[in-house]
């Protein structure tokens, strides 16, 4: 029975552990939550509780309250714009065309201006088409229904399988690292047989949505900070120094277009050697930064860099090499001089940052 238990409860681990299953419980917890809470406010408001819970929980905590303050903020803002169009002297038909007209053309420019408070355009809507009898207090009690049902978001995402988007961002960028690690691997072989095209185009894409969700994850973690606590700005100089590093990959992309000659065989033995150090030393860094500790260096980088370039520099000497070949040849060895000065950067950055 243990043994059950045990492998039913690293079952449940695991499929909590993706966003799709582990959201759909946090808006679930919430939708019930805000159904509970908003009770007592009649079944019009209670709708406006509901479904600001049903659609405030994100993917992290910080998303969650990020997006629990812009709709609340939204709402406010839709609300007084609505309640000032129904307010216009115009009566009738016509004065609800004018106030539609002017309500959703301001709340419409203020959101294509903050696309965060686009959720006043619900509010002013819904107040100018169907105002209360009393359309200030009716506007309070939907703003009060609203952030019910947001702070219902939060907690939830809170209490059941919390997430924090700061952890979620190193984990991104861990990926993206060792995505990178693939990338090299894919240009080295294009040199070899340029037939993997389709290979690196996948692979560069896996890096440009890890890097692109990490700096999701990090906007987001700054709803996580505790108030007049400062900025922690390493965070976004690592995400930094590592999207430099993929840049500078660009430039291997930009001489991996083609086979490399025949006649360099001995230095493909030493480029497949410096291909794995790297590789060795970004799984070391992603490793570190997700457990936030020290990034220990793989001392046979350099040394394979160093053979490499002298296994480089003889075969520059060679008087029978082609100039085609040796400037490409040249070029190379500067991609991957700056891909390292990079990659020891890193290295260091990460260190300092978790230095205990």
């Amino acid at each position: 029975m243990d043994q059950v238990g045990d492998s039913f409860k690293t079952r449940l681990k695991i499929l909590l552990a993706s966003d799709e299953h582990r959201v759909s419980v946090q808006t679930t917890a919430a939708v019930l939550l805000a159904f509970v809470a908003t009770l007592f406010m009649g079944r019009e408001n209670m709708s406006w509780g509901v479904f600001s819970a049903l659609f405030v929980v994100q993917a992290s905590v910080g998303g969650t309250v990020s997006s629990g303050l812009e709709r609340v903020a939204g709402a406010i803002l839709g609300a007084a714009v609505g309640v000032l169009a129904v307010l216009l002297p115009i009566d009738g038909l016509m004065g609800t065309l004018v106030s539609l007209l002017i309500g959703v053309s301001v709340m419409s420019l203020v959101s294509a201006r903050w696309p965060k408070l686009a959720y006043g355009l619900v509010t002013v809507t819904i107040i100018i088409v169907a105002p209360d009898f009393y359309v200030v207090e009716g506007a309070m009690e939907k703003i009060a229904a609203i952030g019910i049902g947001s702070a219902c978001g939060v907690a939830a995402a809170l209490a059941v399988f919390p997430v924090s988007a700061r952890r979620r961002a190193d984990r991104h960028l861990a990926e993206a690292l060792r995505g990178c690690g693939r990338l090299l691997d894919e240009y080295f072989r294009c040199m070899q047989n340029n037939d993997n095209k389709d290979d690196v185009a996948k692979a560069d894409a896996d890096v440009s949505y890890a890097l692109r969700r990490a700096r999701d994850m990090s906007r987001q973690a700054r709803a996580e900070r505790a108030p007049m606590t400062p900025a922690d700005l390493s965070s976004g100089h690592l995400l930094y120094e590592v999207e430099r590093f993929r840049y500078t990959l660009t430039l291997i992309d930009r001489f991996s277009d083609g086979p490399l000659p025949e006649s360099l065989p001995g230095d493909r033995d030493g480029f497949d050697a410096l291909c794995d150090a790297v590789n060795q030393q970004l799984e070391r860094l992603a490793d570190a930064i997700v457990s936030h500790a020290a990034c220990e260096p793989v001392p046979e980088v350099k040394e394979r860099f160093d053979d490499w370039c002298r296994s480089i520099s003889d075969t520059l000497n060679d008087e029978s090499m082609t100039q085609p070949d040796r400037e490409r040849l040249i070029a190379i060895k500067e991609a991957y001089a700056a891909m390292l000065d990079n990659l020891i950067r890193l290295c260091q950055q990460v260190s300092e940052r978790y230095a205990s």
